[in-house]
């Protein structure tokens, strides 16, 4: 039974891997799980269109540009690599700052996590 907080979370691929993650994923009632067959995806809009809130992926079998385009174009979109050889998920989301100068560079990296103090 799904609630009326559900969450759409879209499964990106056909390998045995992601097929069992989503048959997992799919028993949770808070969760609505669409699945994208990549050989079927005509545009990118196509991947939007159901305002995904988690898009996971398989990270051996996805292309980088699928990637920095979603994190581009739905910048609230979360998404989250899995790493089947490492057994790991990478979790990326888009975080745009304003770069003009080498100092605005430096000060952004001075403040990301593992970065020295401001």
């Amino acid at each position: 039974m799904m609630t009326d907080t559900a969450q759409t979370v879209l499964i990106y691929g056909n390998s045995l891997f992601v097929a069992g993650v989503a048959a997992e994923l799919c028993a949770m009632p808070d969760l609505l799980i669409e699945r994208i067959n990549p050989a079927g995806l005509r545009t990118f809009a196509q991947l939007c269109s159901t305002c995904p809130t988690v898009l996971i992926l398989d990270l051996a079998t996805t292309h980088a540009d699928l990637v920095l385009t979603c994190l581009m174009e739905c910048p609230t979109l979360v998404l989250i690599g899995l790493d089947l050889q490492d057994s790991r998920v990478v979790v990326l989301s888009s975080q745009f700052f304003p770069v003009t100068t080498v100092q605005d560079l430096t000060r952004l990296i001075r403040h990301l996590p593992g970065g020295a103090p401001p």
